[in-house]
């Protein structure tokens, strides 16, 4: 360590020669009276600053610039917390055009998603159903077609029939009938309306007056009661059997002493041998009965547990269907239920009136055309006819197809396209929500997927009245976060709100922040800083100041080729100039390049008399 000091002590004395740079009094520099005045400035309880002398040629050598203080345009900010929210206009709800079931699912929630990915596929009946649909109409509009033609053919050899008046015989009589029906139909849903109209009200009454009966409730008041009953059984049957393990550990016993006996006198001659066998086989027979008493104890032991568990079980259940019943929620669904039976009725009751609509407006037209076909019939004009009909029908068949062809348009497949529709992503971004799983039925109204892409996002901030005046659509703002102190987010002002809070007396400020690298989370905190105008103020240059123990300080030239470090407050900095609130006057001069060698200088100068 001593020959590490040495040599730099050595190293920084020769650097000081070079440059001719003497540091404090220290030096032979300073004359007596300058000394005497720095002391005395030390005595006094000032700061002191150590003052550096360069020779002309040693600031030539530091490339040393000297500028003087003055004015130049400072950015007013204003200043202000917020939060950070997604932007709307990156947030989007993917459905389905389609109704159908998820066949396949191909991301997760928080997967990465580019623009035109696909998500998911759903197997739809709807496609299919409009495929079949074009499919008709395509051969229909053929036949109509082909049969337009031929009739052409037939009238002009005169061969055309007479069959157009039968079916439009054959039309108004199904018609009329098929009014008939229809009113039938509007009668029965009317029916059912009233029917459900009066349930609803009766379930209406009953809550209101609070008689409703609970069948889950009495269910779960059964099993419970079942339950106790069968746990008293398997007590019973417990302690049932425990007793048969008694009497058969006894009879073991006996039969045990009774067969040692046995043994006993058959050695000594005076028992017979049919004796002792008889006398063993009797204790085996104890031994059996001993064991499977055993055993029946460890089964009723089995069941007491099951039908302890069971009881536990059943009283949740109860406990639940009390709350349930307490909170008057079967009464709520079974109202919610009649509510839905009569919107059922009614929309039942508007469709079958829209049929029984159809049906006399089909009567009309089936009346009107037989009629007519009586007119033609008495004239003789079958073949002009029937060449018109032929044609409109043609024209109804590509009306069909062109209507299908639509159909296919609107959910965005075609005709030779597969029934199974892939989603797509619309925006690039990250899954947030998934609320679908594989298997799952669709229809077109449901959200399946929530995109959001955080390379913008807003940032929420709120303005006092006063300031108010002062920010306007389009200014620049620069946004901070305590997560990424050494980062800086650029944006615009976006939205000013028009209602102040009541309570804060604040405005509401929404920012666009550009968020490429998506750091920025939606409800994270920020401080904003809002460019509202510019101002004069004094100025210098970013490469002018040093920071030292977190305060920033320049090198002030106080006589020809001597420099004195001060300690300045900045303000804003715009470009490559910061504003000067404290330090300074306007006209002095400073080192505007080369401070950081002025400093390193310094600093080598104390080390080596530290040491």
């Amino acid at each position: 360590m001593k020959r590490l000091t040495i040599v730099a002590i050595g190293l920084s004395v020769a650097l000081a020669f070079l440059l001719g740079i003497s540091v404090g009094k220290r030096t032979a520099s300073f004359s007596e009276p300058e000394v005497q005045e720095a002391s005395e400035h030390n005595r006094e309880g000032k700061e002191h600053h150590d003052r550096l002398t360069l020779t002309r040629e040693g600031e030539e050598l530091a490339g040393i610039k000297i500028l003087s203080v003055g004015y130049g345009e400072v950015e007013q900010t204003l200043e202000a917390t917020g939060e950070v929210q997604p932007n709307t206009d990156k947030l989007v709800q993917v459905g389905s055009f389609v109704s159908g079931r998820i066949s396949q699912l191909l991301v997760n929630v928080g997967d990465e998603v580019r623009e035109g990915q696909i998500l998911a596929f759903v197997d739809s009946t709807e496609v299919a159903q409009a495929q079949y649909a074009y499919a008709q109409a395509k051969l229909k509009l053929e036949a109509a077609k082909k049969r337009w033609e031929n009739l052409k053919r037939l009238a002009q050899f005169g061969a055309l029939t007479q069959r157009p008046l039968q079916e439009a015989q054959r039309e108004y009589a199904d018609a009329s009938a098929q009014v008939a029906m229809m009113q039938a139909a509007v009668e029965k849903a009317q029916t059912a309306l009233d029917l459900a109209k009066a349930e609803l009200k009766r379930q209406q009454e009953l809550a209101n007056i609070g008689v409703f009966r609970y069948p889950p409730l009495q269910e779960a008041q059964k099993e419970f009661a079942n339950a106790q009953s069968e746990l008293e059984q398997a007590y019973a049957e417990l302690i049932s059997s425990q007793a048969n393990l008694v009497r058969a550990e006894t009879d073991f016993q006996l039969a045990d002493r009774n067969a040692d006996r046995a043994e006993r006198l058959f050695q000594i001659g005076t028992l017979s041998k049919r004796d002792l066998e008889f006398a063993q086989l009797e204790r085996q027979k104890a031994h059996s009965h001993l064991l499977a008493a055993q055993r029946e104890v460890e089964a009723k032991k089995a069941n007491l547990e099951r039908a302890k568990r069971q009881l536990e079980l059943v009283q949740l259940k109860l406990k639940r269907e009390e709350e349930i019943a307490n909170r008057n929620l079967y009464a709520q669904s079974a109202i919610q239920k009649a509510e839905a039976e009569v919107k059922q009725a009614e929309k039942e009751l508007e469709q079958s009136k829209a049929e029984l609509e159809k049906a006399n407006m089909r009567l009309q037209i089936a009346k009107a055309a037989l009629e007519r076909e009586q007119r033609v019939a008495e004239q003789n004009l079958l073949a002009q006819r029937e060449l018109q009909e032929a044609q409109a029908q043609y024209e109804q068949a590509k009306a069909e197809l062109i209507a299908t062809q639509n159909a296919l348009r609107l959910l965005r497949v075609n005709s030779g396209q597969s029934a199974r529709i892939p989603i797509i992503a619309p925006i690039s971004g990250r899954i947030i929500e998934r609320k679908v799983s594989l298997g799952q039925t669709v229809s077109a109204d449901d959200v399946l997927f929530v995109i959001l892409d955080l390379s913008s996002v807003w940032v929420d901030v709120r303005v006092f009245e006063k300031d108010i005046q002062n920010v306007k659509l389009g200014q620049k703002v620069t946004i901070t976060t305590p997560a990424y102190p050494n980062k800086v987010f650029v944006g615009t002002v976006r939205y000013i709100g028009d209602v102040l809070d009541e309570k804060t007396r604040t405005l509401l400020i929404r920012c666009q922040i550009a968020n490429p690298q998506r750091l920025l989370k939606p409800e994270m905190f920020v401080r904003a800083r809002i460019q509202i105008g510019k101002r004069k103020g004094l100025v210098i240059p970013v490469t002018a100041y040093h920071e030292d123990d977190g305060k920033a300080k320049v090198y002030v030239q106080e006589k020809p080729n001597q420099f004195v470090e001060r300690e300045v407050v900045l303000g804003t900095r715009s470009g490559n100039w910061v504003e000067v609130k404290g330090g300074l006057k306007l006209g002095e001069k400073i080192v505007a390049e080369g401070s950081f060698l002025l400093k390193s200088e310094e600093r080598k100068k104390e080390f080596g008399d530290e040491h």
